[in-house]
This record gives C-alpha cells, structure tokens and sequence, in this order.
C-alpha cells in the first residue's frame, strides 16, 4: 500500500510529517484561539446574564417606585380631599355664625325700631293730648263765652284725657 502512494507520488515521511504539523497546527489553535475565544464568549455570556438581571432588578424597582409614587399620590388626592372637605365645613360653620349673628342683629334692629315706633307713638299720643286739651279748653271757652279758672280748666282737661284714652283706637 505504501509502495501505491508512492508510485502517485505521496511519500510517507511527507503524510506522516504533514499530520504531526496538523495536529500541531490544531493543538497551538486550541491553545492560543479557541481558549481565549470560548473564555470570551463565556465572559461575554455571563455580563449579558447579568445585564439582564440587572434589567430585570431594574424593572422590579421601577415597578416598586410606580407603586410607591400611586400610593403617595392617592395619599396625596386623599389629603387633599380632607382639607377640602375641611374647609368647606368651615366655611359652612362660618356662614352659619354670620347668618345668626345677621338675624341676631336684625331682631336687635327691629326691637329697637319697634320700641322708637312705641316711644315715638306715646310721645306723641301726650303731644296729641295737650293740643287736644287746649283745644277742649279754648273751645269751651269759646261756647262758654267766660273764661275758666285754672282749677276748672285742669278739671275739665283731665275729664276729656280720661274721655280720650277709654276710646279704642
């Protein structure tokens, strides 16, 4: 068999030769290239690992602070309303006190108008009385054709007040 490469040309020593620098070939690639190249790619492997579960915590957290930031606003919208709702009760109370203390002060106003009108009224039923009175007397004395005394015309002035008051108004 040897002899039948031979006569095509394929020496032996040259195939033997040529597979030793192969393997040699193979193991220095293996040593230099493949190593590096599959620690490499084994690096490169494991950051994308953990770029993704960096990604992944990353994700939870802003999920978390989503959570969070709805919680304080909700919190937020609903201290809000509180203080809202407080206010419009104050507010309520205030208009309520104002309101009394209007009617308050229109009672006061329309007592003390009412008493003026009372005050006024009798202030006025004396006036009417003491013009009524010397009319009384100065009519008398006109029909009378005398003049009245002083005690009479007293008499006769306190008859006619008397006379005036029993009447109903």
């Amino acid at each position: 068999m040897i002899e039948l490469f031979e006569g095509v040309g394929i020496l032996f020593p040259n195939v033997l030769f040529q597979l030793v620098t192969f393997l040699l070939f193979v193991y220095i690639m293996y040593r230099l290239l493949y190593n590096p190249l599959r620690r490499t790619m084994q690096e490169r492997r494991e950051k994308i690992r953990g770029s993704l579960e960096e990604a992944s915590l990353m994700q939870e957290q802003a999920r978390e602070e989503r959570r969070n930031f709805e919680q304080s606003l909700r919190q937020q919208r609903e201290e809000a309303r509180r203080t809202r709702d407080e206010a419009l009760q104050r507010v309520s109370a205030i208009e309520q006190e104002e309101l009394k203390r209007a009617r308050a002060d229109a009672d006061r106003i329309r007592q003390e108008a009412e008493r003026d009108a009372e005050r006024l009224k009798n202030q006025a039923l004396r006036e009417a009385r003491g013009q009524l009175a010397d009319l009384v007397v100065h009519a008398t004395a006109k029909v009378l054709d005398r003049a009245i005394d002083d005690p009479e015309h007293r008499r006769l002035v306190g008859d006619v007040i008397a006379e005036v008051e029993d009447r109903p108004a």
